[in-house]
């Protein structure tokens, strides 16, 4: 037994190991991950520390371009834009983190309940998936956060919950595969209770495929915060989330385009490189993924 023990432990690093130098082999997604780590260690830093006080107003200073005193430059304020987008960091990624979470935990969980019972309860979770998903996934946080109303905790909530009825979806159809798989059928015959067949035999087969899509996902609910808060409906001010940010300093796009470009320049890095870290994960975590670069 104890050598049986001994092979498994040995398989489950080997494919650890596995994963990793496949997730390496894909450069971007490699390069991604240490752009996502030097913004959450700014967005860590901007929590305690700031160049200058984001909120201070300095007319004197006000729209000036990069220099040593203020790499990024000021805002109409004279707000310094480094301090700004530090501030606000934490805001866009941790309301669109707490936001993937959130959709994902809860569709993840419809969408398991309603692919293994069936049902009328299945007929239920899919027509209102069904209505959900007539709208685009942006109208849907807007006219969310409209009746919410503004603040981080609606925010969280509309970007949240526009994404559950994509997830409902994406587990619903897996788990109607997996269900007649054997060992699920042998979790049936040995009576185990649906709630740990789904949770301990199914959610495990389809994690990889949540974490992959989250990670997409939260590339694209970055935008939705930043499009919220470039409308109004965000966070309110004056918190620089870095959609309001956009939003605020539009009428100096033209004359003075760095006070729109800086804070925009952060999101579409962020936004893009969750996309490419996705394509890693996928590579990654699916083993036939793995089976065909190696063959390549």
């Amino acid at each position: 037994m104890s050598d049986l023990i001994k092979r498994v432990k040995a398989a489950k690093r080997e494919r650890t190991m596995q994963m990793w130098r496949t997730f390496r082999a894909n450069r971007a997604a490699y390069a991604s991950l240490y752009v996502l780590a030097a913004m959450a260690l700014m967005a860590l830093i901007g929590a305690f520390y700031t160049p200058y006080d984001p909120y201070r107003i300095d007319l004197s200073a006000a729209l000036g371009f990069f220099s040593l005193a203020h790499p990024l430059g000021t805002d109409w304020l004279g707000r310094d834009m480094l301090s700004r987008v530090m501030e606000g960091a934490r805001y866009t990624l941790g309301i669109s983190f707490a936001a993937v979470l959130l959709g994902a935990a809860l569709g993840s969980a419809l969408g398991l309940v309603s692919g293994y019972y069936g049902g009328l309860l299945d007929a239920i979770i899919q027509r209102a998936t069904d209505v959900l998903l007539a709208f685009p996934t942006i109208l849907l946080a807007i006219a969310l956060t409209s009746v919410l109303g503004v603040g981080i905790v609606n925010v969280v909530l509309a970007a949240g919950i526009a994404t559950v009825p994509i997830y409902i979806r994406l587990v619903r159809n897996l788990t109607l595969t997996l269900r007649n798989e054997p060992y699920v059928e042998a979790g049936r015959a040995m009576g185990l209770s649906g709630p740990y067949i789904l949770f301990r035999h199914i959610l495990p087969n389809l994690s990889y495929v949540i974490v992959v899509q989250s990670t997409y996902y939260m590339g694209i609910t970055i935008l939705i915060v930043s499009a919220l808060g470039f409308l109004g409906l965000g966070v309110p001010k004056p918190i620089p989330e870095w959609g309001t940010m956009i939003g605020d300093a539009r009428d100096y796009i033209f004359t003075y385009p760095h006070v729109v470009l800086v804070p925009g320049v952060f999101i579409s890095a962020a936004a893009l490189a969750f996309n490419l870290l996705g394509d890693g994960l996928r590579d990654a975590l699916d083993p036939r993924m793995a089976t065909l670069l190696r063959r390549a």
